[in-house]
């Protein structure tokens, strides 16, 4: 990755949308303890969808399960968030540019975007579903491979 081209596209590139994409959801019927606190197993990933020379546009994926001591599923959500960016026509990027830094884009800025809302989606729908509110705490990005770790030094 080129590390000066990204450090450019952080400069210019503003969210412009955050929607949900899908979502599906199913609680089984399981009887919870009186004040049982229920933690939750959530996966995520996120995908560039599209890029242009003026836009980006990413979705992230989640799957969020809840169990018993047990190990019987209390409930799950699936999710999908859509995220839109714009890049300012004065960075002048090609969409050959955008593509090159756009999946490092999204893999480390589109999560901290998506992340609150995420939360908040969480909470709301156990909450509905008549489960104890779930505490999601702050999403912290994580390098996965040496090189990452590399292009953050």
């Amino acid at each position: 990755m080129d590390r000066s081209l990204y450090n450019k596209l952080i400069q210019y590139i503003h969210l412009e949308d955050i929607f949900i994409k899908d979502l599906n959801m199913s609680r089984n019927p399981v009887v919870l303890d009186d004040g049982e606190l229920l933690e939750a197993n959530i996966k995520m990933k996120p995908v560039l969808q599209l890029a242009t020379e003026t836009h980006l546009f990413a979705t992230v994926t989640f799957d969020v399960a809840t169990y018993t001591k047990e190990e019987r599923e209390i409930f799950r959500i699936e999710f999908e968030y859509a995220a839109v960016y714009f890049i300012d026509k004065d960075a002048a990027f090609s969409e050959e540019e955008v593509n090159q830094v756009g999946q490092t884009f999204v893999e480390k800025n589109v999560p901290i975007n998506v992340w609150p809302f995420a939360r908040e989606l969480i909470a709301d729908l156990s909450n509905r579903m008549n489960v104890p509110r779930l505490l999601i705490g702050m999403y912290r990005y994580l390098p996965t491979d040496k090189a990452d770790e590399e292009a953050n030094d």
